[in-house]
């Protein structure tokens, strides 16, 4: 059986292919990969630096905020009656006094119970505004230790719950991201503290499906306050640019890719017809025309094999003919 080999021409193209056509192919691929990694670990460093800027503000808010709680645990009314507590009733009557120190803590601290150290609730006070809403679940509760101002044991502690909003300040939630959404989580609950356009589920994955789009997340613990705090955003408006460039340079490395097989196409073409004109002449001397001569050798390699199978013909027929006028003088 004989074995197919493929002609001269094919091999060149082949060639092309392998050498250069393939390596543009994983270029381009690579490209297309690395985009949307690109765009990935960009939205991923601004997340990170959105995490980084709340957690700042939330520290700065809650270092005042607790001030004003333990200044509020040290009120002289707190005392006394922590001290008294075996005989003051729970549940009994709120000092004005007390009433009045509440009153003017941050709006965004909606209640505060002073507790036992049995864990036992002496009073409970609330912002008559928050008292009938829904309830305190999508606050932060946090309970801070009420410490004797001398010599400073502990006397009980002090329950409060506080929205996020006192946390946050004035400038609210960071806008440093396109579509940023920003969870925030009671870590003692895992209650959800701020309103979310989705289900809250989807923030303990690292990515979601949401939308149309894919969303990534960056996630941070604090310890006090204990919140954890999550920042999700789209992919798509980061990973856009990054695609949009990589879709362009796949096209142009098609485009070379392209432009180079058709040169490989036109170049192996003309060797070709070249040596199929030196194959014919050689054939028909062969068979004994030694008139045959490849026209128009051309300057390059395949021209010189021309011009030296040319010589060669006229070589052979000079000689030929002087073999043949010898025979005839010997006849």
């Amino acid at each position: 059986m004989r074995m197919y080999r493929p002609s001269f021409r094919t091999r060149i193209l082949l060639v092309v292919l392998t050498v250069a056509v393939v390596p543009l192919a994983l270029i381009g691929l690579w490209l297309t990969r690395s985009a949307s990694r690109s765009g990935e670990e960009l939205l991923r460093t601004r997340l990170e630096q959105t995490l980084e800027l709340t957690v700042a503000r939330i520290g700065s808010n809650w270092l005042r905020l607790r001030s004003d709680l333990l200044f509020l645990g040290e009120a002289e009314e707190v005392q006394r009656a922590l001290l008294l507590e075996r005989r003051l009733r729970p549940g009994a009557a709120i000092p004005v006094g007390l009433d009045t120190l509440f009153r003017n803590l941050d709006p965004s601290v909606v209640s505060a119970s002073i507790r036992d150290t049995g864990g036992d609730t002496l009073w409970t006070l609330i912002r008559a505004a928050e008292s009938d809403g829904p309830g305190f679940d999508a606050s932060l509760r946090i309970e801070l230790p009420v410490h004797q101002r001398f010599p400073g044991r502990e006397l009980g502690s002090l329950l409060v719950d506080i929205e996020m909003n006192g946390l946050l300040g004035e400038a609210g939630r960071p806008a440093t991201v396109a579509g940023l959404v920003l969870g925030a989580f009671d870590a003692n609950r895992d209650t959800p503290l701020l309103p979310l356009p989705f289900d809250a589920a989807l923030l303990r994955e690292a990515t979601f499906a949401w939308g149309d789009d894919e969303w990534l997340t960056a996630r941070r613990s604090l310890s006090e306050p204990p919140l954890t705090l999550v920042a999700a955003a789209p992919l798509s408006a980061f990973a856009g640019p990054f695609e949009d460039a990589a879709r362009r340079g796949t096209w142009l490395l098609a485009a070379v890719a392209l432009a180079g097989l058709l040169a490989a196409w036109l170049l192996s073409h003309r060797l070709t017809r070249s040596l199929e004109r030196l194959v014919a002449a050689a054939e028909s001397v062969s068979k004994g025309d030694l008139e045959a001569s490849v026209d128009d050798p051309g300057s390059d390699e395949v021209g010189r094999v021309a011009r030296a199978f040319n010589t060669m013909t006229a070589s052979l027929r000079r000689t030929l003919a002087e073999l043949a006028d010898r025979e005839r003088l010997a006849a």
